[in-house]
């Protein structure tokens, strides 16, 4: 059985139709007010975020705290949306013990000095080495600590990127006959 080229068109127009739907739905959560991070090509790469303002023609516009940046669609590399805040506490612990573990352990180490053994303030117990390993410890656990709590008190969002970019699906037959179908993907309502 042979179909010709207007029922094959036909065809792949109606087994296509249902892609549109789907390609909606994957960003029917993105409205105007949702804050976005816009990651966009000037002259070098800048990351901005802010509110979405509207997405009209070839661009999209970004309401900041004191003015509405407008993106031309085409300069922008990447773009994400705000799912939500999270907390850093475990970043904050490991940032807090390594940077007050070296920090400590240096300074202990440094600050060593061999004394006079007659002098009465003098307590030489530990070699430089046993200093550093000391400080670096007490560094480590006291580091730890304040960077868990900073940590836990600052939230940043959490960023899921989004496609801007159509979907294209085609059929064609050699050079003659084509159907494309494009789908945008990103909804702005």
């Amino acid at each position: 059985m042979r179909l010709s080229i207007s029922t094959s068109i036909v065809v792949v127009v109606m087994l296509l139709a249902p892609l549109k739907n789907a390609a909606w739905a994957q960003q029917e959560d993105v409205k105007a007010g949702d804050r976005i991070r816009v990651t966009y090509k000037d002259i070098t790469i800048h990351r901005l975020s802010g509110l979405l303002q509207e997405v009209s023609g070839d661009s999209l516009y970004l309401a900041q705290p004191d003015s509405i940046v407008a993106f031309s669609l085409s300069s922008v590399r990447k773009l994400e949306i705000s799912t939500g805040k999270k907390r850093r506490g475990l970043r904050g612990m490991m940032i807090g013990g390594a940077g007050g573990g070296l920090f400590l352990g240096l300074y202990f180490m440094l600050a060593d000095e061999s004394c006079d053994p007659d002098d009465t303030w003098c307590m030489d117990l530990f070699s430089p080495g046993e200093s550093f390993i000391l400080g670096l410890v007490t560094g480590s656990v006291l580091g730890a600590v304040t960077g868990g709590v900073i940590g836990h008190l600052t939230k940043t969002d959490k960023w899921k990127q989004i496609s801007i970019k159509p979907v294209s699906v085609g059929y064609g037959q050699g050079r003659a006959y084509a159907l494309t179908m494009s789908v945008n993907l990103f909804n702005s309502r």
